[in-house]
Parts: structure tokens; sequence; C-alpha cells
């Protein structure tokens, strides 16, 4: 009987420690004072960690949080007071006893970006194919792009096409060697905001077509 009570003690332990929740992805929010991270746990960790990067790759560690012993601490906040940058990854590192170290979704946040969608970089004046975006977004989700150009004082949209939006740093590479010399604008959309650029298409003799971005 003592040998049956072992093992189910033992199966227990092990459901137990297979169950424990990974932390949820923090919420951020800014004050005067600081950004204030918020999240939640169904584990039952010895303890958490706060992470900040700058890049969304090398994280550091800037606090941490005891886990309170009680079924209704699921609901965790931290203060970052410091003075960090205005684009930075968060993410929480969550410590167990038999689980070691856990860690949630990174979440991304920019304070001086009004907007979900803020472009960043643009390719230089180049002999190239394609114009190179580099834009930052606050959110998963769905955007377009579209081509426009002013013909006879008349706005003409030459070419559109969706593309994924991810949180964080997004690569975007725009065709733009089927159109012909000219002045052109790009729009890029996500849900109802916009964010536009411009750029000269020119002929050269020697190197071929010469695109000159203007944001």
């Amino acid at each position: 009987m003592k040998l049956f009570y072992s093992i189910a003690f033992i199966l227990l332990s092990m459901s137990v420690s297979m169950a424990q929740g990974l932390p949820s992805r923090p919420n951020i929010g800014e004050l005067p004072i600081g950004k204030v991270l918020t999240w939640q746990t169904d584990g039952h960790p010895a303890q958490f960690f706060v992470q900040r990067s700058t890049d969304g790759i090398y994280y550091r560690t800037i606090g941490k949080v005891a886990f309170q012993d009680s079924l209704k601490s699921k609901f965790y906040t931290y203060l970052d007071a410091s003075i960090a940058p205005d684009e930075v990854y968060y993410r929480i590192a969550q410590a167990g006893h038999d689980t070691g170290i856990q860690y949630s979704e990174a979440s991304y946040f920019c304070s001086n970006a009004p907007n979900n969608l803020v472009l960043k970089r643009i390719s230089d004046s180049q002999v190239e194919k394609l114009v190179i975006v580099e834009f930052e977004s606050a959110e998963n989700g769905e955007g377009e792009y579209y081509i426009t150009t002013e013909i006879q004082n008349h706005l003409f949209t030459v070419y559109e096409k969706p593309f994924p939006i991810f949180r964080g740093k997004n690569v975007l590479p725009i065709q733009v060697q089927f159109l012909d010399p000219g002045f052109y604008q790009v729009h890029m959309t996500m849900d109802d905001e916009v964010e536009k650029f411009s750029f000269v298409k020119k002929q050269s003799h020697a190197d071929g077509d010469v695109i000159v971005v203007k944001k």
C-alpha cells in the first residue's frame, strides 16, 4: 500500500510540474515615472526576472519579482523606473524549482511613436531594382503598400501588394524595376494608419536605373 501511495505521489508531482504554465507576454504601459509591466502565470515558480533588450535578441535582467504563495497570485507588476531607450523589448523569465528558466514571449514598446507602424530607414540612393524599407510595428497584422504617380494633375495607383507585419522590426523589399522613370510615392498602410515616402527613378546611361529616395 505504501508503494502505491509513493507511486501516486510521484505521478501527481510530475503532472503538476508538467502543467506549470509559462508567463504571459507582458503588457506595457507608460507613466511619467517609468514603464509599467503586467503579466500573469498559472504556474508556481520561485520568482520572476524582468529582462530588457534594445534589439530583441540580447536581453539583460533589470529586476526581479518574488512569487507569492497564494492561489490568487496570478497577476504581477513591475515598474521600470530606469532611463530606458525609447524603443525596447521586454520579456519575463520564470524560474521554477523543477522546470528551470522559462521565458515569456517578448513585447515591443516604442515611447515616441503614436502609431503602431513607424518607418525607420529607407534604402539610400542607389542603382537597384528594389527599395528596401525598415519599419517597426507594435503588433502583428496585415499591411498593404501601393505605389502612386501623378500624371497631368491626376493621381494614379500603378501597383499594390499586401504583406505580413510582425511585432518589432520588419524589413520590406519593394519591387520597382518594372516602373518607368518618374516620380513615385509609396503608401504603407496598416488598419487606418498610413506611412508615406517618395522616390525618383532616373535613367542612367552608364549604370541603368537610379533610384533616389525621399522621405
